[in-house]
């Protein structure tokens, strides 16, 4: 990408290092779905919806539930068959 030559990419041409990202939308629109699959790509996996990922560690900061939110997070790691291991950097924040 012209002008972006100097960027570490998280997800190559989405997010860089340094970011701040904020999602936001309506209720049911998908926002914590997408979350988890990109929190899971960026904490332990080669790639994320077709583009690279350097692996770097997340904080979520869930404002719903955490039970409700670990059954969901769950459920994504058995769909993509992921195998957590002490090598992930993935912590969660409720409130």
């Amino acid at each position: 990408m012209e002008g972006w030559e100097g960027l570490k990419w998280i997800v190559e041409g989405l997010f860089h290092l340094g970011s701040i990202v904020m999602v936001w939308g309506p209720s049911g629109a998908g926002k914590t779905a997408w979350l988890i699959d990109l929190m899971l790509a960026i904490s332990g996996r080669d790639e994320w919806a077709g583009r690279p990922v350097h692996n770097v560690g997340v904080l979520y900061c869930a404002m719903e539930g955490a039970e409700g939110f670990r059954n969901r997070v769950l459920a994504a790691v058995e769909h993509h068959d992921t195998r957590p291991s002490p090598l992930f950097r993935l912590r969660f924040l409720f409130e």
